[in-house]
């Protein structure tokens, strides 16, 4: 009885092709289980894990003094990975009888394809890269040599990953494997980047040279930190010059010293040796006084203090100076909870000059919500027609 109603499988004679690889499977169960099995039939062939898991139910029925016994199986077939499903065409059979039949067929030259394709496509991706990286570096453009050269990890994990999949059905040689001249091409660079000079004055708007031996180095990024945080980006001229035009805001705080270095991966800077160029600077900032009339709530007129702090540096109220009026209007725009959301609107007027920002806020008050508006607003150049700090 087992045997009977167990399924059954069979399999069938390979066809012409030796790279097609087929499986026929019956079922009494039902279409599905049939097609299953097919599929992991195909699997099987190419060393795929099957999960197989049988469950067998017995149970027994009593009539009077008949009792009758039954036994039934079910078998589930699953394969752990989509991968295995990629190109499997499936063809139903005729039912026969209780039986259901299907037939999986899986033609590894077509399949494979695809991923010769794919990784003929990065192939050239990469050589490309590679061809453009190596004229970056013969016409000194050095950092568009290292982000061409950033690009080609990725590229070379799209490749394993498609390589690792093609690996399940056929055989890999080394001529598969991703021909990359990175490596040769980073050490160039490399080696470039070490006879770099960078040459900094101590004048404001700070001025950077950078050279080759008697060769200015030109579309060289540059980035200048002062305490750690990044203050202004420049790239250099044909003349291999650079101007950095920093806000005296951002001069301010002490240590007066900035830190200049190529804007290039930590990785190529690193390799390079190539260290920070330490500038010390004096500064000598008057203070610029304002009058501000500003008769909305505390926290939001301290906002608009800090606004014009950020733009002319010391700022600091004086009544000796001319009035700047501050007009801040909230009108409530939607409600969720606890919070709500204002549309605000901040104008500034010193004598016959006007400026206004708008924007939106969230807050548990007005005043937190007009607070976080104008702390958002981008007051811009606007400021500077004030005719503030003269």
């Amino acid at each position: 009885m087992f045997l009977r109603i167990a399924s059954i499988l069979l399999i069938l004679v390979p066809l012409a092709s030796a790279r097609v690889i087929t499986w026929t499977a019956y079922s009494e169960e039902s279409q599905a289980t049939a097609d299953e099995e097919a599929i992991a039939g195909v699997a099987r062939q190419i060393s795929a894990k099957v999960d197989a898991s049988t469950t067998v139910a017995r149970s027994e029925h009593e009539s009077g003094d008949q009792s009758k016994s039954s036994k039934s199986i079910q078998v589930k077939n699953s394969v752990r990975s989509d991968i295995f499903l990629k190109g499997v065409q499936l063809q139903k059979l005729s039912k026969n009888g209780k039986k259901f039949g299907a037939t999986a067929t899986l033609d590894l030259d077509e399949l494979t394809s695809s991923y010769r394709f794919n990784m003929e496509t990065i192939q050239r991706e990469v050589t490309d890269i590679e061809a453009s990286t190596q004229k970056a570096i013969e016409s000194k453009l050095y950092a568009e040599a290292g982000r061409l050269l950033g690009e080609i990890p990725h590229k070379a994990e799209q490749y394993q990953v498609i390589l690792d999949e093609m690996s399940v059905y056929v055989p890999l040689d080394n001529s598969m494997r991703l021909k990359t001249n990175a490596t040769a091409l980073q050490q160039a660079l490399i080696k470039e980047l070490r006879d770099l000079k960078i040459q900094v004055d101590n004048e404001v708007p700070f001025t950077v040279k950078v050279t080759k031996g008697d060769s200015a180095i030109a579309h060289f990024p540059l980035l200048a930190e002062h305490n750690g945080k990044p203050v202004a980006k420049a790239t250099t001229d044909s003349s291999g010059t650079a101007n950095f035009d920093i806000p005296q805001k951002e001069l301010l705080s002490t240590p007066h010293e900035l830190s200049i270095f190529p804007e290039l991966s930590l990785g190529l800077r690193n390799a390079a040796t190539i260290q920070a160029v330490k500038l010390r600077y004096q500064m000598s900032v008057p203070e610029c006084k304002v009058n501000l009339s500003c008769k909305f709530a505390p926290a939001p007129c301290t906002a608009v203090l800090n606004k014009l702090t950020d733009t002319f540096g010391q700022v600091v109220q004086s009544s000796q100076a001319a009035v700047t009026t501050v007009q801040i209007k909230a009108t409530p725009s939607r409600s969720l909870k606890n919070l709500t959301s204002y549309n605000i609107s901040l104008t500034l007027e010193h004598g016959d000059t006007r400026c206004q920002w708008t924007g939106t806020g969230t807050g548990r008050t007005i005043e937190e919500a007009s607070t976080a508006a104008i702390k958002k607003m981008d007051t811009g150049s606007c400021l500077q027609t004030l005719g503030l700090c003269q």
